[in-house]
């Protein structure tokens, strides 16, 4: 994919239909590619689909239309390492000599030391020359010797451990009726949802929000006071959303079932981006460390 097709993909992800703000959003679309293409991520994944998500977040992270300044979640660093790993997996590699071996390490050391001007100190004394200090008398060789111990005796021989039942032995015991591959089968769990993004592009600062259930509700401009409901599920939900104080403050309202982490409500800071975390598993609100952006 070209990067404008990749830009087309993540405002469609946004729900920005209009071009007005596309020059910002392909500046941040390159600074994501090149932290990928610098963390080792190969050049055929970056352009390709498999790259959008990570993209997508990366450019949702570094827009903060509140103070004007970005930082990349801690998300967008997690996916850049599994996709370097997925490449360094996919990659046939050679054997190497350590002989080689020393002297990729040796070029690697040098271009260090002159990109960062280091220059090399004094060389300090040897271990031998040290141990001469400290009252060793004797040539090199015979320091050397003396660092060898004497050979210590064998030890005896450990009994045999005793087999364990396989994992489908124990689910057997735990009331689990069916063959080998009737177990496999049902260790498979069914496909989870696809984790999406929403955007308003508010006008107000005032507003009411209803966040649906596995989706990343990401609200545009700054607020001053924000009431959140979320939308009710029978089944095991997240809820998600990304807002901007104003320069004013914030007032935030989450609905009374929930619990904030450290069971202490959240000090908003002005011109702050922060992300809502919400689990119906554990009815705990979970607010970003200080501002994310």
């Amino acid at each position: 994919m070209t990067k404008t097709e990749q830009l087309e993909k993540i405002k469609a992800a946004l729900g920005i239909g209009d071009t007005y703000h596309d020059e910002t959003l392909m500046i941040f679309l390159e600074e994501c590619r090149d932290y990928l293409k610098d963390a080792g991520v190969n050049s055929a994944t970056i352009n390709s689909t498999k790259a959008i998500g990570i993209l997508c977040r990366g450019v949702t992270d570094l827009w903060n239309y509140g103070s004007g300044t970005g930082k990349l979640s801690a998300y967008f660093y997690e996916r850049a390492s599994q996709l370097y790993y997925e490449d360094s997996k996919s990659e046939e590699t050679e054997d190497i000599t350590n002989d080689e071996l020393e002297e990729i390490l040796k070029k690697v050391i040098e271009e260090y030391f002159e990109a960062h001007d280091v220059t090399s100190g004094k060389d300090g004394k040897t271990a031998y020359e040290i141990a001469v200090e400290k009252g060793f008398t004797g040539s090199e060789t015979e320091w050397l010797e003396s660092l060898h111990g004497d050979k210590g005796e064998k030890g005896d021989k450990g009994d045999k451990g005793i087999d364990g039942d396989s994992a489908y032995d124990i689910a057997i015991a735990n009331g689990f009726s069916g063959t080998v591959a009737e177990w496999l089968d049902s260790l498979k769990g069914e496909k989870g949802d696809i984790l999406r993004i929403e955007t308003i592009s508010n006008t107000e600062t005032e507003l009411d929000v209803t966040v649906k259930a596995n989706v990343v509700l990401r609200i545009f401009k700054p607020v001053t006071k924000l009431n959140v409901s979320v939308e009710t599920v029978r089944t095991y939900a997240e809820w998600n959303f990304i807002f901007t104080v104003a320069e004013s403050g914030c007032t935030l309202t989450v609905p009374e079932w929930l619990v904030w982490d450290g069971n202490e409500a959240p000090v908003l800071q002005p011109n702050k981006t922060y992300e809502v975390s919400i689990s119906n598993m554990t009815g705990i609100a979970y607010i970003s460390k200080g501002a994310i952006i």
